[in-house]
């Protein structure tokens, strides 16, 4: 008796095309996924950096003072050291920061306003707004515009003096 057999398609081992597509639909949907995630961080990052240089430039500012018996009533540009100067400090050419942090974004510098010889203010604008907002009165103090947005818009975030 002769046997005659019928080959099975699935004995190669092989993948059907359904289910390639398949996998590559599931691949692009958590590509997708992931590429919005990665979009949130960088902006939560950039708000971070600038938190943190306004906490720098604070520092600073209180070290200034510290010395010098007031604020300055300059603020250098982005890259440039923060320097005491003779008058008033008794000490000229002090470093108090090495330099001066612009926006991760723009990199310009962040607004600072002398109220007093004892009081300023430091304003910024952040991506995502902060949680509490502040006041109208206390984003009023930062006077107009942020240097650090592109087209300049109103700042949303504020560092006082101590």
């Amino acid at each position: 008796m002769i046997k005659m057999g019928f080959k099975n398609s699935y004995a190669r081992g092989g993948f059907t095309l359904m289910e390639l597509l398949v996998t590559i639909a599931i691949i692009g949907i958590l590509s997708a996924i992931s590429l919005f995630a990665l979009v949130g961080a960088r902006v939560s990052a950039r708000d971070a950096r600038r938190k943190s240089d306004m906490e720098s430039i604070r520092s600073a500012l209180e070290l200034y003072r510290s010395d010098c018996n007031q604020y300055p009533s300059t603020f250098p540009s982005v890259g440039q050291p923060l320097v005491s100067t003779n008058p008033p400090c008794p000490t000229a050419n002090i470093r108090y920061l090495e330099k001066i942090p612009g926006d991760p974004l723009v990199s310009t510098s962040y607004r600072y306003t002398r109220l007093s010889n004892t009081r300023y203010v430091l304003c910024a604008r952040l991506e995502e707004a902060p949680v509490p907002a502040f006041s109208a009165a206390d984003l009023a103090l930062c006077g107009g515009s942020c240097p650090n947005v592109a087209g300049g818009s109103t700042c949303n975030y504020v560092v006082f003096s101590p």
